[in-house]
């Protein structure tokens, strides 16, 4: 386990610069738990590879398109403990997680921004039952095509897990099955440079002509 330095500068505004973004990814675990009542076992496969090509989806696009600041991204399963800020009891991944089994531990956070793909709900506080992968919803209704509307994309929110009440706090994104014709499709996000773009666009200075 890798040991992340500690961030620690002051926050000097309502919507500061971050120093890092802390991104949750989902996964499906009430929705498994359902499928083991009902009897339907079979499906939770199809599940968990929904999950995992999602998850790698968004992973590879930050990796390719993302270089703002580091990104640092744990799973929903530790929701509780990243908004208590219980930092050592939360397993982090970075890139480099992609190509070779590697996690993180730190000790401190701050300057950050929580963030999520879902849809938006603009002033709602983010409640556990919303950590469901909604997207996967989609998919067992038979909507396999797309998610990608105005109203789905990345969600900001602050150090306390409060979503960022305006423009700022969403960022559009696609998230839709695409592959060749005649095989299987897979989930692919794209949406890591419209949030680098955000950002630079929000904190960075103006070049005068």
């Amino acid at each position: 386990m890798i040991l992340v330095t500690s961030i620690s500068a002051q926050v000097a505004s309502k919507y500061y610069k971050p120093k890092a973004i802390l991104f949750m990814l989902h996964l499906s675990t009430n929705k498994i738990e359902a499928l083991k009542k009902r009897g339907l076992e079979k499906y939770i496969p199809d599940v968990m590879e929904g999950d995992e090509e999602i998850n790698t989806s968004i992973m590879k696009d930050m990796a390719q398109n993302f270089t703002y600041c580091p990104v640092y991204f744990f799973y929903d399963t530790c929701y509780e403990k990243a908004k208590a800020k219980r930092w050592n009891e939360i397993t982090f991944y970075d890139y480099e997680s992609l190509s070779k089994k590697k996690m993180l531990g730190t000790n401190s956070f701050s300057d950050y921004y929580f963030a999520e793909v879902g849809y938006r709900s603009p002033g709602d506080q983010l409640e556990v039952d919303s950590l469901l992968p909604r997207y996967l919803n989609d998919q067992f209704r038979g909507d396999e095509d797309a998610v990608s509307t105005r109203n789905y994309g990345i969600n900001l929110y602050d150090e306390d897990f409060n979503p960022i009440k305006s423009k700022f706090g969403f960022i559009d994104i696609s998230l839709r099955k695409r592959g060749p014709l005649l095989e299987k499709k897979k989930f692919t996000f794209e949406g890591a440079s419209k949030f680098d773009e955000k950002l630079r666009l929000r904190f960075e200075p103006k070049l005068k002509e």
